[in-house]
């Protein structure tokens, strides 16, 4: 199956790079400046957008698909947004 990143806003893009980079909603949260209840919309949002198969370990998938980012031109977080 193939990640499409068509319908993602630029926030849920936000969102799923940090999520590619293996970190927590906590994380995300903090590094974004949202609450983690936001952050778990997203998350819940992409999932459901990018049509991730049932029964899978979502963030797993989402990391393993986002290896392939060259293909689908994801940018790299900013260093300073990886700490």
């Amino acid at each position: 199956m193939k990640l499409s990143l068509d319908m993602l806003t630029p926030r849920e893009f936000e969102v799923l790079a940090h999520l590619s980079q293996g970190d927590s909603n906590r994380k995300i949260a903090l590094d974004l400046h949202i609450c983690e209840r936001t952050v778990k919309n997203h998350v819940g949002r992409i999932y459901r957008k990018v049509g991730i198969p049932s029964g899978a370990n979502k963030r797993a998938w989402i990391a393993i698909q986002m290896e392939r980012k060259e293909k689908l031109k994801i940018p790299d977080l900013p260093k300073n947004k990886r700490t």
